[in-house]
């Protein structure tokens, strides 16, 4: 099990010990599952487990995710109980009034989706990592999307892949995307301790994380720099950066 953890971490898997012969896994790619070896007998994983990790470890190799892809999850402000501020924030002032989001996150968010939803919004999902679409997602009418607080813990081939997406998702005329993302100045200073890319990496338990810091004048570049269109400052609340981006400003 020792040797077989060690390539799930390697490759941004992430693992948690149920009991003294259980585990869960949960890859980058979305596959999850729970494994139970049998008593006194040679541990031997699922044959869908391993074909899972060859291709994780496979997609790793070739540049379509990173290793921080799945730990990700990991360093994510926690979700108060209420929902979370970019949520309560759209709620509040009703900018989802009539609208179908798509919120892209790491975890999920059901007080937040329950508020968007009670403020007008006809239609409220949460797209969890990878982040990978459903063809029937690309007609489905969504004009607002939240990208929340994936910048900041996503490195450089994942944050392009994510825009990419986003690029493929916004044809509506008023289509929208909130991204959120922590200031840099609110970040624990332990965690910029090794740089990486223009990151830095953080253990967090077993995992290797990401974190990258931004202040306003970084994010709006970023954004900017990455997508067409118009991108503006929607709020600052407490340590919290928010920016909007209008494809078809």
């Amino acid at each position: 099990m020792r040797a077989l953890s060690e390539r799930m971490l390697n490759s941004g898997w992430l693992l948690h010990k149920n009991g003294d012969a259980s585990w869960s896994f949960q890859s980058p790619l979305g596959f999850r599952t729970t494994w139970t070896p049998a008593p006194d007998t040679p541990a031997s994983p699922p044959d869908e487990l391993l074909r899972e990790i060859e291709t994780v470890e496979q997609a790793v190799h070739d540049g379509r995710i990173s290793r921080f892809l799945g730990p990700a999850q990991r360093i994510q402000p926690p979700v108060p109980p209420e929902g979370t501020p970019a949520a309560l924030r759209l709620a509040r002032e009703h900018l989802a009034r009539g609208h179908a989001v798509l919120r892209f996150r790491t975890l999920p968010d059901p007080a937040g989706d329950q508020a968007l939803l009670d403020s007008g919004a006809w239609r409220v999902e949460t797209l969890p990592p990878p982040w990978t679409l459903p063809k029937s997602y690309r007609t489905s009418g969504f004009t607002v999307f939240t990208c929340e607080h994936l910048l900041d813990s996503l490195p450089r081939l994942d944050r392009r892949h994510l825009f990419d997406t986003l690029k493929s998702l916004t044809p509506a005329p008023d289509g929208v995307v909130y991204f959120t993302a922590v200031q840099m100045s609110a970040l624990p200073r332990e965690w910029l301790k090794t740089p990486f890319e223009d990151g830095y990496q953080v253990q967090y338990g077993h995992n290797l994380c990401f974190i990258k810091p931004y202040n306003e004048s970084m994010l709006r570049r970023e954004l900017s720099d990455a997508l067409p269109g118009h991108v503006s400052r929607a709020w600052i609340h407490h340590h919290e950066l928010a920016f909007i981006w209008r494809p078809h400003a």
